[in-house]
């Protein structure tokens, strides 16, 4: 299209085209007034308005109904802003902005759960949580750690630092970024840590450990790294885990002191810890430490003399230095002359706290008290529910 203005002040002047995309208008004289270079102009600018999505930010607003949206597919990512749906071209999948500008849910390939951080202190990008509460209806988080079965059983990993007092995202399936994993190697397996809250190991958690896969590195990078998050369980949390220990004394030959009539009186002789889990075997000390509250059964079998026959003596577990004894994990066993050694077994359910302590004790119920020997003891603990 030509436009010829002629004289500033819109003299006469003509509007030619051989286009049919182009706006021509003219009088009959070919001439054309102020007034109908404004109607030029209004249509010019209806031209371009039929054709502003080629010209506009492809970041586009659309309103009212549509059978589909055609999203631009080279441009990068925009700037944060709450409610903004847009297509990510190196994710390749469409991508949306919730109101936490540190993160980006990926949509169709993450999954991700809103919650509260009341611990006090900022959990950040990339710990493992586990829920602990709940605040107004949304999971309220704390660091996870594999030693106990109720700090085990992750939720996810957080996907951006989460302040003390403010409600966040975590990853339950997909990507976690911006990671330092410089410590790790690409395709490692991550488990949660026994050791730190909210930490990764590449050791699998064993013995009274639970064993939590988190996921795999994709990146290694030191500030750019990428965790891929897909948790299992390969000891399933939930359920009872078979925990078990023991203390034992083989050939022993030292007298335990039981000189008072009906007084009981501790063994104090195991001399190894034998094999365990989830619980702590402690022969210094003579007993064994359950770490988790649950149904357990308790075994004692021993071989012992004394220092004169035809004495009766009775052994018995007890808890926590023998505040408590057990009536139905008891024995009574007469010793008979000439160097009589006597063998016995006892064994019992019992309901147990966390942190209790088990041991065994003994006493002599016959007048004459005597010291005796326990030769030979075995106590160990095992798991029900």
């Amino acid at each position: 299209m030509a436009i010829d203005r002629g004289d500033p002040n819109y003299g006469t002047g003509s509007a030619a085209s051989t286009n049919a995309d182009d706006i021509n208008v003219e009088d009959t004289a070919g001439n054309f007034t102020g007034t109908e270079v404004e109607s030029v102009l209004a249509e010019i600018e209806t031209s371009l308005n039929a054709h502003i999505g080629d010209l506009a930010d492809p970041h586009q607003t659309v309103t009212g109904s549509t059978t589909s949206v055609q999203f631009n597919t080279a441009v990068s990512a925009p700037s944060h802003s709450e409610g903004l749906l847009f297509y990510d071209k190196d994710a390749k999948v469409m991508s949306f902005y919730t109101d936490e500008a540190e993160a980006t849910l990926n949509i169709g390939t993450e999954r991700w759960v809103r919650v509260v951080n009341n611990t006090g202190s900022t959990i950040t990008n990339g710990s493992v949580v586990y829920i602990s509460g709940v605040s107004s209806g949304i999971p309220q988080i704390t660091k996870a750690r594999a030693d106990s079965r109720s700090t085990a059983h992750s939720l996810g990993v957080v996907t951006h630092d989460i302040e003390n007092g403010t409600e966040g995202w975590l990853t339950v399936a997909g990507l976690v970024r911006s990671l330092d994993l410089s410590s790790f190697s690409n395709a490692d397996t991550l488990y949660l840590d026994a050791s730190t809250a909210g930490e990764l190991t590449t050791t699998k958690p064993s013995g009274g450990d639970y064993p939590v896969e988190i996921g795999h590195v994709l990146s290694n990078s030191a500030s750019e790294g990428v965790l891929f998050i897909d948790l299992t369980y390969p000891i399933d949390t939930t359920d009872v885990v078979n925990n078990y220990g023991e203390i034992y004394t083989s050939g022993n030959s030292t007298v335990t002191v039981a000189t008072d009539q009906n007084t009981w009186y501790q063994f104090l002789h195991f001399d190894v810890d034998g094999i365990s889990q989830g619980m702590t075997p402690d022969h210094t000390n003579d007993h064994i430490t359950v770490l988790e509250a649950g149904d357990y059964k308790i075994e004692a079998t021993v071989s012992f003399s004394s220092d004169t026959g035809n004495t009766t003596y009775e052994i018995q577990v007890a808890k926590n230095n023998g505040a408590t004894g057990f009536s139905n994990i008891h024995l009574e066993r007469k010793l008979g002359s000439g160097g009589d050694i006597g063998a016995a077994q006892c064994g019992g359910m019992v309901t147990l706290a966390a942190n209790d302590t088990i041991e065994l004790w003994i006493q002599c119920t016959s007048a004459a008290a005597t010291n005796p020997t326990i030769r030979d003891a075995n106590l160990n603990i095992t798991r029900l529910s």
